[in-house]
C-alpha cells in the first residue's frame, strides 16, 4: 500500500479533510460552550422550537466530543510529521527535542497575539488583576504561566478557561516523540491498549489528559495501521461504494454521539466518535457545495476562534449573543464574530513583521536544541 506522503488526495486523509473536521469540530465546541447548562444563560429567552430544552441541552453536552476530534487530529498529524521527519526511524533525544518545540513554537505564535489582544480588551470585562489575584508577584508569575499556555498543567487562574485545552495540547506535543519511540518498538495497537489500560487502571479518567489520551493514541494508530487508505479503497471501485460508506459511518457515529453521554469509558467512545466523523468527513463532506466550503473556512479558522470566543460570548457580549433567542441564530452569530475576529489578527499579523520575526527566532531556539 502506499505511504500517506504518496498516496492520492482521494485514497488518504487529506489536508482538506482534517480541515472539515476541524471546522465540524470548532462549531460543536461552541454550541457546546453555549448550551451544556442553563445557567450558561441564565435570564436570557431562548427559543428551543422545535426541540425542548433538556433536548437543546443534551445536544449541547454531546457536543462536547469536539475536544476529542481535536485531539485526534492532532495524534494523527504528529505521527504524520514524525514519519516525515525520520522514516521508520526513531529520533535522537536533541532530534525528538527539536521536533517538539519546533511544533510548540507554531503553536504558541497563535496563541501569544491573542494572549495580548485579551489583555487589551480587559476593561471589557476580564481584567487580568482580579483573574491572577494577590500582589504584584502573583500577578505576574500566574500570567507568564496563562501566557504559556500552561495554567490548566499549574492550576492557575487563565483570562480564558477554555484555554485549559492548551495545557494538553502542549503536553501531547511534547510527549509526541517518546510515543513514537514505543510505537516503533511495540506497535502503535499495542501502546493504544496500554495507553487506555494505564488511565483506567490508576484512576486518571477524570483528568483532561486521561480523558483523551485515547483520543491521541488512535489518531496515531490510525497513521500507523493506513486506516483511512484502507477506508478510502474498501468499495472504492464498486458502484454506490461511497454513498454506503457515507451511510455506515455516519449511523455508527450518531449512535456512538448518543451513548457518550452516559459511556465513555477512559475516552473510548469519544476516540471513536473522532474517528467515525473523520471516515464520514471523507466518505460524504468532500465536495458538497457551500457546506464543504463554508466548514474549511470553519477549520482554517478554528485555533482563533477556539481562543476568542468564550471571552466574546461569556466576558464581553453575552447579552448580544443570547438576544438572538434561537439555538442556532446564536450559533451563527458568534461563528462569524469569532471568525471575523481571526480575519482581522491574521490581516495585522501579515502586514506586520511578526511572522517573519517570530519564525527567525524559532528556528534560532530549534537550533541551540538540536546543536
Amino acid at each position: 500500500m502506499a505511504s500517506l506522503a504518496k498516496a492520492s488526495d482521494r485514497d488518504t486523509f487529506t489536508f482538506a479533510d482534517t480541515s472539515v473536521c476541524k471546522g465540524i469540530a470548532v462549531l460543536m465546541m461552541l454550541f457546546h460552550h453555549l448550551f451544556n447548562e442553563y445557567g450558561e444563560f441564565a435570564g436570557y429567552y431562548v427559543n428551543y422550537w422545535p426541540f425542548t430544552g433538556d433536548q437543546v441541552i443534551t445536544i449541547g453536552l454531546i457536543c462536547r466530543v469536539c475536544v476529542a476530534v481535536f485531539v485526534f487530529i492532532t495524534g494523527f498529524g504528529l505521527a504524520a510529521s514524525y514519519a516525515k521527519c525520520f522514516g521508520d526511524g526513531v529520533a535522537t533525544a536533541k532530534e525528538a527535542a527539536a521536533f517538539s518545540v519546533s511544533r510548540w513554537w507554531k503553536l504558541m505564535m497563535q496563541f501569544w497575539p491573542v494572549y495580548v489582544l485579551a489583555v487589551l480588551c480587559a476593561p471589557l470585562g476580564r481584567n487580568p488583576l482580579a483573574v491572577y489575584g494577590g500582589g504584584i508577584r502573583t500577578v505576574a508569575s500566574s500570567g507568564l504561566i496563562d501566557f504559556m499556555g500552561l495554567a490548566e498543567a499549574f492550576h492557575k487562574g487563565s483570562l480564558n478557561p477554555t484555554w485549559w485545552y492548551m495545557s494538553l495540547a502542549i503536553v501531547f506535543i511534547f510527549i509526541a516523540p517518546v510515543v513514537m519511540r514505543a510505537v516503533r518498538a511495540f506497535d502503535s495497537s499495542i501502546v493504544l491498549v496500554v495507553g487506555v489500560m494505564v488511565v483506567s487502571l490508576f484512576g486518571h479518567e477524570g483528568s483532561s489528559f486521561g480523558s483523551y489520551i485515547a483520543s491521541y493514541l488512535l489518531g496515531i494508530f490510525c497513521h500507523e495501521h493506513k486506516v483511512f487508505e484502507s477506508w478510502a479503497a474498501w468499495r472504492a471501485d464498486r458502484s454506490g461504494g461511497t454513498a454506503l460508506k457515507a451511510l455506515i459511518s455516519g449511523v455508527l457515529l450518531l449512535g456512538m454521539l448518543l451513548m457518550r453521554n452516559n459511556f465513555n469509558y477512559a475516552g473510548t467512545t469519544d476516540a471513536f466518535c473522532a474517528l467515525l466523523l473523520c471516515m464520514f468527513a471523507m466518505s460524504a463532506l468532500r465536495s458538497v457545495p457551500l457546506l464543504t466550503p463554508l466548514l474549511k473556512l470553519c477549520g482554517h479558522h478554528s485555533t482563533n476562534m477556539f481562543l476568542v470566543h468564550t471571552l466574546m460570548y461569556s466576558y464581553y457580549f453575552l447579552g448580544f449573543y443570547y438576544s438572538f433567542q434561537i439555538p442556532i441564530v446564536i450559533l451563527a452569530v458568534l461563528a462569524a464574530t469569532s471568525m471575523l475576529v481571526s480575519f482581522v489578527l491574521e490581516k495585522l499579523e501579515n502586514a506586520t513583521p511578526y511572522h517573519a520575526v517570530m519564525e527567525r527566532l524559532g528556528k534560532k531556539v530549534v537550533g541551540l536544541i538540536a546543536s
